[in-house]
C-alpha cells in the first residue's frame, strides 16, 4: 500500500516580463514518512530549480491510488461505497478535463465489484507525481546441504535447489 504525502515548494521564477516572481508549487509524494519526503524533493527539486526553495509543511493526503497518464493536469475524484458502512476513497486521476478524469476514473474501476457513486471531481494544483519504485537489490542465497557444505545459489540458478527445505532445523 502506498503513502501518499502533498508538499508545497516555495520557490523564485522569471515571469513572461523577465521578472523573478514567488511562485507554490505542488507535488504528490509516495514516501514512508516526513524525512522521505523531504529527501526525495531535495533531490528532484535540485534538478530542476535554480537557486533557493523552501519545503513549506508537508501533510499525509488522502489519496490512495494514483491513475497516471501525464496529461496536463490532476483531479481528486472523490467516491463513496458500502462496505457493510460508508467508505470514502479520493483517487488522484491525470486528465485535460473533468469529463476525461471521469472517464478515466471509470475505466480503472471497471473491475471494482460493489457499486460506487462519484461525490466530487476537483481540479488540483498538483504539478507532478513521484512515486516510490523499486531499484535494483541483490540477495545472497546460501544453502547448507547438511553434510558440511556449503553452496551459493546465484541470481539464475534457483531452479537448480531440489528436494526439501527443513526450515524448522536451525543449524
Amino acid at each position: 500500500m502506498r503513502n501518499y504525502w502533498e508538499a508545497s515548494i516555495k520557490h523564485l521564477v522569471t515571469g513572461d516580463d523577465g521578472k523573478l516572481k514567488k511562485t507554490t508549487s505542488v507535488y504528490l509524494i509516495d514516501a514512508i514518512n516526513h524525512t522521505e519526503v523531504e529527501a526525495r524533493l531535495v533531490k528532484e527539486m535540485a534538478q530542476i530549480i535554480r537557486g533557493d526553495f523552501k519545503i513549506k509543511p508537508i501533510r499525509a493526503s488522502d489519496v490512495v491510488e494514483v491513475v497516471d497518464d501525464s496529461l496536463d493536469y490532476y483531479w481528486k475524484v472523490k467516491f463513496e461505497y458500502f462496505d457493510e458502512k460508508k467508505v470514502t476513497k479520493t483517487y488522484l486521476v491525470s486528465a485535460n478535463s473533468v469529463t476525461e478524469a471521469i472517464d478515466l476514473f471509470v475505466a480503472e474501476m471497471s473491475n471494482f465489484m460493489l457499486s460506487y457513486e462519484i461525490v466530487s471531481v476537483t481540479k488540483t494544483k498538483i504539478l507532478n507525481v513521484y512515486l516510490w519504485e523499486p531499484k535494483g537489490f541483490e540477495v545472497d542465497i546460501t544453502v547448507d546441504w547438511g553434510d558440511g557444505n556449503l553452496e551459493k545459489l546465484e541470481d539464475n540458478e534457483p531452479e537448480e535447489l531440489e528436494g526439501n527445505i527443513d526450515f524448522d532445523q536451525a543449524p
